[in-house]
């Protein structure tokens, strides 16, 4: 999908966090969105996604709520 200013769309910080942002520039295959107040990102328009779903279903391993925050998907 194209991008445009404005528009709002989701990504996964550290495999871990759905953040929703809106799109402030689009440089080619790069996209500059802010989240926050005071923060902003660059990144790869493949990493933002229309929908918080989408977003999810990206994620590597979809853990799920253990007692131990140690548990890996081995």
């Amino acid at each position: 999908m194209k991008w445009k200013i404005g528009d709002t769309c989701y990504f996964v910080e550290n495999n871990y966090k759905i953040i929703q942002a809106t799109v402030t520039a689009v440089h080619g295959d790069f996209c500059v969105v802010k989240y926050g107040p005071n923060a902003g990102i660059r990144l790869r328009a493949s990493r933002l996604y229309q929908t918080p779903e989408d977003a999810h279903n990206s994620r590597i391993y979809h853990h799920q709520n253990h007692s131990n925050p140690y548990f890996y998907d081995h």
